[in-house]
């Protein structure tokens, strides 16, 4: 693998394998925005799950923010977040809008030409590359894609990952060939507007949303709380902090104390992220063993061994905790997207909500206190992810181009 720095590029050039002959001159190149690192890792792990299939071809993961001009770039990775967790009324009212797909109507002709000049250096990109098929993880990418395909490249196949569990009109692109969703509602959902999308209802695959392999192995839980020195009889907090900042995240751990449960906490935060030295104490005084971690690479193992996770409800991340069959308490989730991600968790009885933190000791209190309730959450998570999204995502995408290539041939 080489990573291209300095173009967001990252290029896997293949081995050749017999299982897949004649894709070895196709191109595959899969868009993502870095505006948080959901939308990289699912294209990351479609990618890995196509390179394990013995495509003998050409893979290539672009960041397409880096084709934006610079303060649009800035707006759309650093503005969204800054936006819905400091300002999330304004982010709601933004979000909320133009929600309504049944209301859904083309965008004007000023609203094209804008995206045509901001994204006019990706487009570029793409004529350049000429790839075979893309596969995008975010909106901008698939406008330009579907452009691409219907103006430039009939040939090559286009198709949307929608990394959330609800879907917003902004995803709607048209020339796509197929959209990746992650549940029949969302299927049904973009069935009614195949006049704009060009995907008819059988090209809308429901395959979940893509995570990396090591996620949902069930390892065993004992055999990982023995590896990381952790007791085998405490009930095991994840906190995920995401950008909840110390205040909230003391605050969090000011409710833990008051559990009567034998609590462990795991807290993933940044690199050198400490807690006041008042709440080390205090868990000193309980006996509570905590860790604290920066950027790690056996996030799934962490998982993996929590009992639950304290954490938002962002598609990625919530989807790796449930794969592993930790149950959530969702605490702050942005407005808009998460907000849905959030009712479905809870729909599905994976998850619970934390409104107010005074309730966090009795939720975590009844979750250890009673393993029926625990293992039903616990067999909801993993059932709402039951897909391998990537290997499904992989295996459509193998078939496609392999229908292509006898389609050429004859």
């Amino acid at each position: 693998m080489v990573d291209l720095t300095n173009t967001g590029q990252t290029s896997l050039a293949l081995g050749a394998s017999k299982d897949l002959p004649g894709l070895a001159s196709t191109k595959i190149l899969l868009a993502y925005a870095s505006a948080g690192k959901g939308h990289e890792t699912a294209c990351r792990a479609i990618a890995e799950a196509i390179k394990e299939r013995g495509f003998d071809g050409e893979i290539v993961i672009i960041d397409s923010l880096k084709y934006m001009p610079t303060f649009m770039a800035r707006i759309f990775s650093k503005g969204y977040l800054h936006v819905a967790s400091k300002m999330p009324w304004l982010w709601y009212a933004f979000y909320e809008s133009k929600s309504s797909l049944s209301e859904f109507e083309p965008p004007p002709p000023y609203q094209n030409a804008f995206w045509k000049i901001i994204m006019r250096r990706f487009g570029r990109y793409l004529k350049e590359q000429k790839p075979d098929y893309i596969i995008s993880a975010y909106f901008t990418s698939s406008w330009v894609s579907g452009r691409y395909k219907q103006i430039h490249n009939p040939r090559c196949r286009v198709a949307t990952v929608v990394t959330d569990y609800g879907i917003h009109p902004v995803w709607l692109a048209p020339g796509q060939d197929r959209y990746f969703v992650a549940t029949e509602d969302i299927k049904y959902e973009l069935a009614n507007l195949e006049w704009y999308t060009s995907t008819g209802q059988d090209k809308i695959e429901v395959v979940g949303i893509p995570v990396e392999r090591n996620f949902g192995q069930y390892l065993e839980k004992a055999v990982l709380l023995e590896k990381y020195q952790f007791e085998k009889g405490r009930f095991t907090v994840l906190l995920l902090t995401a950008v909840y900042g110390r205040r909230h995240v003391e605050a969090v751990i000011d409710k833990l104390l008051k559990c009567n449960s034998r609590l462990q906490i795991l807290i993933v935060a940044y690199d050198g992220f400490q807690v006041g030295n008042e709440y080390v104490e205090a868990l000193k005084a309980k006996n509570i063993p905590y860790r604290i971690y920066g950027k790690i690479s056996f996030m799934a193992d962490l998982m993996t061994m929590a009992d639950v996770a304290i954490t938002k409800s962002g598609g990625l991340a919530s989807t790796e905790c449930l794969i592993c069959g930790c149950p959530l308490l969702i605490y702050k989730p942005y407005p808009g997207q998460e907000e849905r991600n959030s009712a479905l968790f809870l729909e599905s009885g994976a998850a619970w909500r934390i409104f107010q933190l005074e309730s966090l000791p009795f939720k975590i209190d009844t979750l250890a206190g009673d393993p029926e309730i625990h293992q039903k959450m616990a067999q909801a998570a993993r059932q709402l992810t039951r897909h391998r999204a990537a290997d499904l995502i992989a295996d459509i995408v193998i078939n496609d181009l392999k229908m292509e290539e006898n389609l050429i041939g004859r």
